[in-house]
């Protein structure tokens, strides 16, 4: 029986899509069990087996890894899984993310666990902040879906595509980015009068960056930002917005990935496969 691990990160499913999407393909029809793990809690993750596989489904910010995605990988102990297949898989809306392949190799070289493949999917865009969302919804979907296709064909044939070295000017400008204050720039969100009190802006966020305070109680953000914007993008009442860029802007998530899903996913609250 073979032993297949994911981690992941999202913030507004495309990643979660991804990766359940290829646990499912590679547990089958056998006795294998895949199990997919969330990169934004603290909780450091141990093996308990040796791994056939090993993934990591990531979205690709700032031209790069998500500082939070490269933190666990640092941390994350690879001892006794030598011999899994290692790959990493990028959803991503658009400009160049092949440095992010790249980056998160050099951090697993380091750690004497190269990745065997790696590759690209693109998906529905989904940094407001920056543009208004598109309307080519089931476009970007069916793109995802079938540029996944194509991934896990490859994985289930444990092809050898390791990243090429990162690009150094995205290498720069991500860092660029990292280094002067993703995490403090949640000091730009803020709760309008349509704030409920909800809490679902806390329950999504995948590092735990968010508490209702006050009273009303309001969100409040606390400086460890990955501007994965699901804060933003899943509020209910589209109550959130990012300075004034945000307004009248439109909201995604993922059509396949409901909020309790990933909620429960995001928290490692799931049993292997669940829902």
């Amino acid at each position: 029986m073979a032993q297949h691990m994911i981690f992941y990160f999202t913030g507004t499913g495309n990643s979660l899509k991804s990766a359940l999407t290829i646990a499912r393909k590679l547990q089958g029809s056998t006795n294998d069990t895949a199990r997919v793990v969330c990169m934004g809690p603290d909780e450091p993750f141990s093996f308990t087996d040796c791994c056939d596989t090993i993934g990591f489904v990531f979205p690709c910010h700032f031209g790069g890894v998500p500082w939070r995605v490269l933190e666990y990988v640092r941390a994350l102990d690879l001892t006794g899984q030598e011999s899994a297949y290692r790959y990493a898989v990028v959803t991503y809306g658009g400009g160049f993310a092949a440095t992010s392949l790249g980056q998160l190799n050099a951090v697993l070289t380091e750690k004497g666990f190269p990745l065997d493949y790696g590759a690209m999917a693109q998906a529905f865009s989904t940094y407001v902040v920056l543009y208004k969302m598109s309307t080519k919804l089931n476009e970007k979907t069916t793109l995802l879906k079938t540029r996944l296709e194509q991934v896990i064909a490859d994985i289930l044939k444990r092809h050898s595509l390791p990243p090429k070295c990162m690009n150094a000017v995205a290498g720069m400008y991500n860092r660029f980015a990292t280094s002067n204050g993703v995490k403090n720039e949640d000091c730009h969100f803020a709760a309008g009068d349509a704030c409920v009190s909800c809490g679902q802006c806390a329950r999504v966020c995948p590092v735990g960056n968010i508490t209702l305070e006050g009273d009303p109680p309001r969100p409040r953000w606390h400086h460890r930002c990955t501007q994965c914007l699901a804060c933003l993008q899943l509020c209910p009442r589209e109550a959130i917005d990012f300075g004034a860029k945000t307004r009248g802007r439109g909201r995604y998530k993922h059509p396949e990935v409901t909020v309790p899903m990933l909620i429960a996913y995001n928290h490692n609250h799931t049993e292997p496969l669940g829902y």
